[in-house]
């Protein structure tokens, strides 16, 4: 399914994208804990950053779109669009795959 709604008929519904960073911090100590685990108890959510700048997503390349991230003056990351399941619009099919199933 999510190669069904992923492409161009989701981004069809889609007008503008925002740059958005999440923050993320942990309230358990020393991260003694398994990835499942923290996503289920959203241990590390803190807060988001959104832009308040959009973007037409008409002749953007999502997948292609490079972000460093910098720390104290030295980059501390970087990637792509591609790093979310290949493009970001099939990271939220199944997104969208996965709230329509917990409906069921």
């Amino acid at each position: 399914m999510i190669e069904a709604l992923a492409g161009d008929a989701l981004a069809a519904a889609i007008a503008h994208v925002t740059p958005a960073i999440e923050i993320v911090d942990s309230r358990v100590r020393d991260w003694g804990f398994k990835l499942p685990d923290m996503v289920a108890d959203y241990a590390v959510g803190h807060s988001v950053v959104i832009s308040a700048r959009s973007n037409p997503i008409e002749g953007l390349d999502l997948a292609a779109v490079h972000v460093t991230a910098h720390r104290i003056g030295a980059v501390a990351g970087e990637g792509t669009g591609a790093a979310c399941l290949g493009h970001p619009l099939t990271a939220l099919a199944w997104l969208v795959e996965r709230m329509v199933a917990t409906l069921r």
